[in-house]
């Protein structure tokens, strides 16, 4: 089951006023999709743009991880990457349905919660998502190699990580 998340409390109730790299994580486990974005001290235009813009998404798929890419209003590209070996055990994958994915802005200093916003993915994106997360966890790529592949893509600019996506919404 999904931690309930509250606007103005602490991200991880367990660690409250810790600090956390600035950078976006996805999960995908516990039957639910999300991103969590990192972002010291967000200002109001920056939580304005997570609470009411436009969001994309580009997805980049890759032998042994993926790399979802995000963009919530004016805000620039950023990107979160997934490894599925980092997939905790007995932690439910989504349904191959599910096209929900909540996006948490969080203050890296404290871990605060600054908004929460549920967002429909459309069909044909959710469908490539799950695609990918569900030939990742199958296949099971050995750490190592997850990791190196990453490290490749991290290389590259979110922006440059755009370009090379092979599905958008």
């Amino acid at each position: 089951m999904m931690h309930r998340y509250e606007v103005g409390k602490p991200h991880n109730p367990d660690q409250p006023n810790r600090t956390y790299p600035e950078g976006f994580h996805l999960n995908y486990m516990d039957g639910d999709i999300s991103v969590i974005a990192y972002m010291d001290q967000p200002t109001a235009g920056e939580i304005r743009d997570f609470k009411s813009g436009v969001p994309q998404f580009a997805l980049v798929e890759g032998k042994s991880c993926l790399v979802l890419c995000i963009r919530m209003g004016t805000q620039p590209w950023s990107d979160a990457p997934w490894e599925a070996w980092r997939q905790q055990t007995g932690r439910g994958l989504p349904e191959p349905g599910a096209n929900l994915l909540t996006v948490l802005l969080c203050d890296a200093r404290g871990g605060i919660v600054r908004n929460i916003r549920v967002i429909g993915l459309n069909t044909d994106f959710a469908q490539a998502l799950h695609r990918v997360v569900a030939r990742l966890t199958a296949e099971g790529a050995a750490p190592e190699t997850a990791s190196a592949e990453l490290k490749g893509f991290m290389a590259s600019t979110p922006t440059e990580l755009v370009a090379r996506a092979q599905h958008r919404a």
